[in-house]
């Protein structure tokens, strides 16, 4: 029987891979000919539209890579050929067609492109023991399946994801799409705005690295979908998540995630950015099923009636309730947020701006936490369930 298509990793925009089998580059005064491997015409591209990522990969690796290792000799013989002429590059690589804005982008092999996105922090995690080397971390990051849900904060959180592990395939998940007002704490451009942020994540991922196998679930996280999120669909070839991390703002779909994750049995990290504070939480579903489904002391029971009064009256007000009944009250120790936050959950009026509050400059530093565990929690490291930091002094907060 023929497998079903996967929906998840075909988004719209998706890069499309050229001449798989072999082609050539040819100059031409006014652009590129690109021809199959037999030197058959298929597409010219203006000069405009081709670029080649060639040598910018191989002079970074070059660098980077220790002399007399056997990688450095192995990449060395490439250089040479590539240096002397000895080796048609003209055919060499990957030629990778992005249709949003027509460009043709020369990549090089998978495996020197991908080595050379880590070749600055391939060292720099190791398991508890410290017994593993760093092609055996590496190769437990590559099978890795991080699913991110949510990617406002969570288009940071991806990408600090995709910095330190590196994973061949990940899962990003939101219905919604970029306004201008997410602009003051995410890198969004103007043809960006207005468009899924799901998509607009995985686009940028792929545009660095085309080889990443990306699952894009646009209509965010529901009913219908959490299983394939968390605990995949072999009948699509939809691999199970690895890491849950959750970062979308619905009471409703944030507990459905835990509760799906206890399930499952899979980690979920949360980061949240509270004013000039950034919280990380943690919780092993992986190693304890029994856990509930919040940090502090709230039982299951007074996490779901909150819940339900959210449901029931979705105002600003009781969103905070729920949110701080998920979190914690550490926001007390945030004096502007407190204020607004306080304002609006006792009176229901924000004092100037509508919206819950949120800095740049936290969220960066609230997703970095996140990119810090998902690796150690691959690898196998113990973390505190919950851990703050005030950035306006740098005090560190660590319970459980």
């Amino acid at each position: 029987m023929e497998a079903q298509k996967n929906p998840y990793v075909d988004y719209e925009g998706k890069p499309e891979f050229l001449l798989p089998e072999g082609f050539q580059i040819r100059e031409r005064n006014d652009g590129v000919e690109l021809a199959d491997r037999n030197g058959k015409f298929f597409r010219k591209v203006e000069r405009k539209d081709f670029f080649d990522q060639l040598v910018p990969t191989m002079r970074g690796l070059l660098a980077d890579l220790t002399q007399g290792s056997a990688l450095a000799e192995d990449f060395q013989k490439e250089w040479e050929a590539y240096e002397e002429g000895e080796s048609d590059m003209s055919q060499y690589g990957a030629l990778v067609y992005y249709p949003r804005r027509g460009h043709v982008v020369r990549f090089a092999p998978p495996f020197w492109h991908r080595l050379a996105l880590v070749v600055r922090n391939g060292t720099l995690f190791l398991d508890p023991e410290m017994k593993l080397d760093w092609w055996k971390v590496r190769q437990r990051f590559e099978q890795s399946v991080p699913a991110v849900a949510g990617c406002s904060l969570g288009n940071h959180v991806v990408h600090a994801v995709v910095f330190n592990v590196r994973p061949a395939h990940i899962k990003v998940a939101d219905q919604d799409v970029f306004d201008l007002t997410n602009a003051n704490r995410m890198r969004v451009g103007y043809d960006e705005l207005g468009r899924n942020k799901a998509i607009v994540t995985a686009e940028q991922l792929h545009a660095i690295d085309p080889f990443l196998k990306i699952s894009v679930f646009s209509e965010g996280i529901h009913a219908g979908n959490i299983d394939d999120f968390i605990g995949g669909n072999p009948s699509l070839g939809e691999p199970s998540a690895t890491v849950v991390i959750d970062e979308v703002d619905n009471p409703d779909i944030k507990m459905l995630i835990r509760r799906k994750a206890r399930e499952f049995q899979k980690p979920v990290v949360m980061s949240s950015d509270v004013g000039s504070g950034a919280q990380r939480d943690v919780q092993r579903y992986d190693l304890d099923r029994g856990l509930p489904l919040v940090i502090g002391g709230m039982s299951d029971e007074e996490i779901s009636a909150v819940e339900e009064q959210y449901r029931k009256n979705p105002s600003l007000g009781n969103f905070f309730q729920f949110a701080f009944g998920l979190i914690g009250r550490t926001y007390r120790r945030m004096p502007e947020f407190r204020i607004i936050v306080e304002s609006l959950m006792h009176d229901g009026v924000p004092p100037a701006f509508g919206g819950a509050p949120q800095l740049g400059s936290t969220a960066m530093v609230a997703a970095g936490l996140a990119g810090e565990a998902v690796p150690r929690i691959i690898l196998g490291h113990q973390l505190k369930e919950r851990t703050f930091i005030n950035i306006t002094n740098a005090a560190r907060r660590v319970g459980q």
